[in-house]
């Protein structure tokens, strides 16, 4: 009666192993036949000289320079200023384009804005450490938001069209106030 069991077990553990196989196959065999849906692509970008922005008549020029829309913040909107530089870096045996646009809030604390075209190069973005937060952020230009966290700082993350951006928030800043100014700029049509 024992080697009985023993055998049924046996034949009843292959039996299972065999219809999971024949379930991952099937598997397999459905998801390849879906034709996957091809995401955006953004024109490729060929490399440039570096750009860099002192004031707002040069930041204009640098958006109208670069290839997608640049996260900025409106004038008069109680930000200050510091400077913007865009760059190129290899990605994906081609170029990315990346933009910083440095402010400071009325307490003196920095934000950073950063715009990355194509949207995928954002994954050159440090990571490490940063948590995302099930709540969704304030909207920009139209645009919803995901915050992040980490170490008291914040960063909102977006995208829009072929680009990428995130704000990079001190520690204490109210999240809805500082999304305010925030506005993704676009060339200016002649």
């Amino acid at each position: 009666m024992g080697k009985r069991q023993t055998l049924r077990k046996i034949l009843l553990a292959a039996l299972t192993v065999l219809l999971l196989a024949l379930l991952y196959i099937g598997l397999l065999l459905i998801t390849s036949d879906a034709s996957p849906t091809p995401a955006p692509t953004a024109k490729p970008v060929s490399a440039s000289p570096s750009l860099y922005a002192a004031n707002a008549e040069e930041l204009v020029s640098m958006v109208n320079q670069y290839p997608g829309a640049l996260l900025a913040a409106k004038e008069n909107a109680g930000l200050t200023f510091r400077g913007a530089k865009s760059y190129d870096t290899a990605w994906q045996g081609g170029w990315a384009r990346l933009a910083e646009a440095v402010y400071t809030d009325e307490q003196g604390r920095e934000l950073r804005l950063l715009s990355f075209y194509p949207a995928s190069a954002i994954a050159l973005l440090d990571r490490e450490g940063w948590l995302l937060q099930a709540a969704p952020g304030p909207t920009v230009s139209g645009c919803a938001t995901s915050v992040m966290t980490r170490s008291g700082a914040t960063r909102l993350a977006l995208s829009y069209g072929s680009g990428a951006y995130a704000a990079e928030l001190p520690a204490g800043t109210d999240i809805e106030k500082a999304a305010g100014p925030l506005q993704l700029y676009t060339k200016q049509e002649d």
